[in-house]
């Protein structure tokens, strides 16, 4: 609806730049479906659409000035936080996940996997939550953020899904060259310390550096 008034009744098509390169990977996925001769995953790429356009009519309701983009950000930190609550909860109460496996999902044990039932998907979730805590922390000098960036972390960490660790990292690495170095130095040595002193983490850290058989099927 949202899109039908923009363009069709207003007549007033705004878009960011960004948005081209998202067409041209909606149409680098059209191609290689094409070219395959494969169709199957034709319901993945049209779903990525739609996730994607939720962005631009995010845009659309920002540059209208429907919603400000600090109450977006402290929606989704909320979302993010309640979301790890959650898992504290389900690692309290539902610790092992194995009874989920007949019904399709991956065996966890001693996770953290909150609502979404996969470790790894609530740490993306969290990786997100953090990043905007810091940055509205970083404007604001608000010491609630800080309590809402350790929640997180905690829960971060309690995922112990290599490719969550692999995207805090990433994050951190980002902020610390560009923005802040003491956030690079400081997350460093707590993640060192962890790989000393927590031993499923660093059970995890290196199975992330020895290709287990987790990680072996992954690559074929």
């Amino acid at each position: 609806f949202l899109l039908i008034w923009q363009i069709g009744i207003q007549k007033k098509i705004i878009y960011p730049k960004v948005i081209f390169p998202l067409i041209l990977f909606w149409l680098i996925g059209f191609f290689s479906l094409v070219l395959s001769g494969n169709f199957n995953g034709i319901f993945y790429l049209l779903r990525f659409i739609l996730y994607s356009l939720s962005f631009y009519l995010g845009f659309l309701l920002i540059k209208n000035g429907q919603v400000g983009l600090p109450k977006i950000f402290n929606l989704t930190i909320a979302v993010c936080v309640i979301l790890a609550i959650l898992g504290f909860v389900q690692l309290i109460i539902f610790p092992d996940l194995e009874f989920l496996k007949d019904v399709g999902y991956d065996p966890h044990k001693g996770r953290l996997a909150s609502t979404f039932l996969d470790p790894n998907f609530i740490g993306v979730i969290l990786n997100i939550g953090l990043v905007l805590s810091f940055f509205q922390f970083i404007n604001s000098r608000k010491r609630v953020y800080l309590f809402i960036l350790g929640i997180l972390f905690i829960g971060l960490i309690l995922t112990f899904s290599r490719s969550a660790y692999l995207m805090f990292i990433t994050q951190i690495l980002i902020i610390g060259i560009f923005k802040q170095k003491k956030i690079l130095i400081v997350s460093l040595g707590i993640l060192i310390l962890l790989y000393f002193i927590f031993p499923k983490f660093t059970e995890r850290v290196q199975g992330g550096i020895n290709i287990d058989k987790s990680a072996s099927e992954r690559l074929i």
